[in-house]
């Protein structure tokens, strides 16, 4: 049920964010406001055939860019019910794309609608020279941020401002964290739902561990152990582990049973309840035979 949750509310997002920049991009190969691609030329530019060729080209590959884009931003969250953790992977790596490649693309066809104005000498009083590169560099201008050429609504910054180099360090080390973040958390997840429960067992010690979680105790400290067709009823509260369509792991808080470790195959039977004076630990397994087993050993254990 959570995976199908991911699943729908990243597919929404996704579709959401192509959508609003399809909105605010397209078009701009039109004559509009004295422009086509951000460049001011006069009117009968419209005619020219590298206009018109660059144009077209431009129409064609972003309507191309932005369904391809549009099906991967749906699809990628789909890996989320094969593994949550590489789902969020894919998701990450699909947006780090989409934020890279769209803005280049703006970049690219500025330039080249540039080129072909000087080419032609479609000089006007305008300050075109500083956005040739793409992006907004003006010396003489004292303002940081400046509304951008290829959407009215969104803001460039002034590269030749003393200020910028330090908002462009900035948002570079945002964008890097919030990666990093996204490719940890995707980690995470992955491994608890690729992972399997363990057990080892030693002359007087159980460990228990289950990707970055991890239980030990003495056989002492062991007060009952029984095999369990079922998790009993209760209401189990997570207070640090994860709980995802796969598994069950980490710590737990149960009104009735109290303090929990969980370490979990959902779906899978049965499964074992080991009480301890101070917690309650459940675990299970996914190999056949493997559960029983367990159960088996930490008997013997106890009887010696």
């Amino acid at each position: 049920m959570m995976n199908l949750i991911i699943f729908i509310f990243f597919a929404l997002l996704d579709a959401g964010i192509v959508g609003l920049c399809g909105l605010c991009y397209s078009e701009r190969e039109n004559y509009r406001e004295g422009m086509i691609l951000g460049i001011h030329v006069p009117p009968e530019a419209v005619e020219n055939d590298e206009v018109r060729a660059l144009t077209e080209s431009y129409r064609t590959g972003f309507r191309r860019f932005q369904r391809i884009n549009l099906a991967a931003g749906i699809l990628c969250p789909a890996f989320c019910f094969l593994n949550t953790g590489a789902g969020f992977l894919v998701w990450t790596l699909w947006i780090l794309e989409y934020c890279l490649l769209f803005p280049l693309r703006s970049i690219v066809s500025l330039r080249k609608m540039y080129a072909i104005k000087k080419k032609h000498h479609w000089i006007r009083d305008d300050d075109d020279e500083y956005w040739k590169n793409g992006w907004y560099s003006n010396p003489y201008d004292r303002h940081l941020f400046v509304e951008d050429r290829m959407n009215s609504s969104s803001y460039s910054i002034n590269m030749a401002h003393p200020a910028a180099k330090w908002w462009i360090a900035f948002a570079v080390f945002i964008c890097i964290a919030a990666v990093s973040v996204c490719i940890v958390l995707a980690v995470i997840l992955g491994d608890l739902d690729g992972s399997s429960p363990d057990l080892k067992v030693t002359e007087d010690q159980v460990t228990l561990s289950y990707s970055f979680y991890d239980c030990s105790f003495s056989t002492d400290e062991i007060q009952s152990v029984e095999l369990l067709s079922k998790l009993p009823k209760d209401d189990y509260d997570r207070v640090n582990g994860g709980d995802t369509d796969n598994v069950l792991v980490g710590y737990f808080e149960g009104e009735k049973t109290g303090d929990v470790m969980m370490f979990l195959i959902k779906g899978e039977t049965p499964l074992i309840r080991i009480k301890l004076p101070d917690q309650t630990v459940f675990l299970n397994s996914d190999a056949d035979g493997q559960t029983e087993k367990w159960y088996e050993e930490i008997n013997m254990l106890r009887e010696k």
